[in-house]
């Protein structure tokens, strides 16, 4: 026996996403559901598991990228020129300026 229908509220808590998250699925087609009337939409379990493996957690160009498709020219530069901009990237850190007189205890009071 199927588990009772879903409101769209309890599966945006269920999937950890916004209810307007869950209109816009239904909206594009992406979530499936029951209309009740037309206030009401409700969504089935098998519905929400499908949306759940489908959709969540890929971003939006693990959905474009056609797995079996060669990496182009320019996409192949593209991801080298991140990695060699990553790697240069350096945590730049806070050192003393001479004569700021934050590191050799100086006041910059005027009142002596």
């Amino acid at each position: 026996m199927e588990r009772p229908l879903l409101t769209t509220a309890e599966v945006a808590a269920a999937l950890g996403l916004t209810h307007d998250g869950i209109k816009s699925a239904i909206k594009r087609g992406t979530l499936e559901v029951v209309h009740i009337n037309p206030r009401l939409n409700m969504v089935t379990p098998a519905a929400m598991e499908t949306y759940r493996r489908d959709h969540l957690g890929q971003g939006s160009w693990g959905r474009r990228r056609d797995p079996g498709k060669p990496e182009t020219k320019a996409a192949a530069y593209a991801r080298a020129y991140r990695e060699r901009k990553k790697a240069k990237t350096v945590v730049v850190r806070h050192e003393a300026i001479p004569g700021d007189g934050v590191a050799s205890g100086e006041s910059n009071s005027s009142a002596e």
